[in-house]
């Protein structure tokens, strides 16, 4: 009796392992939050991210001072808006641009970060101000 319940659980088990399989990929195949964000601001893989390591990588490629269209060529450059879960916009007319490194929803994680920059232009167009924040999501 034992030995031909024996290949039906085999059976029943191979035909989970593709199941099994494509929720490992959606756990682990879609890009990170971190990815994209490594990926946009060329954050090297051998540094950690935080915000404080982002904003060291925006600086070293955007130093205070830049000009705005220097900025926005930057960010378009690296794909922001056409990576998917990034986007910018203005937060204020041509003074607080925004971008958002947004979570990936088919990544399956319990804890998940997003990340928001903003880079604020003084009067004559240039970058004054440089900030990072992380928002946690999940339990």
């Amino acid at each position: 009796m034992s030995l031909s319940r024996r290949p039906r659980w085999k059976a029943k088990a191979a035909a989970l392992v593709p199941l099994f399989g494509t929720l490992l990929c959606a756990m682990g195949c879609a890009p990170s939050t971190e990815a994209r964000l490594r990926e946009v601001f060329a954050i090297s893989r051998s540094v950690r991210v935080d915000t404080a390591t982002a904003r060291a990588a925006i600086l070293r490629d955007l130093p205070l001072g830049t000009q705005r269209d220097s900025v926005l060529q930057l960010l378009r450059s690296r794909g922001v808006g056409r990576i998917a879960h990034t986007s910018l916009h203005w937060s204020k007319p041509d003074s607080v641009l925004v971008v958002n490194v947004s979570l990936d929803p088919r990544h399956l994680a319990i804890v998940q970060a997003e990340y928001g920059v903003g880079f604020t232009f003084d009067r004559e167009h240039r970058l004054r101000v440089v900030e990072v924040s992380e928002a946690l999501t999940g339990p």
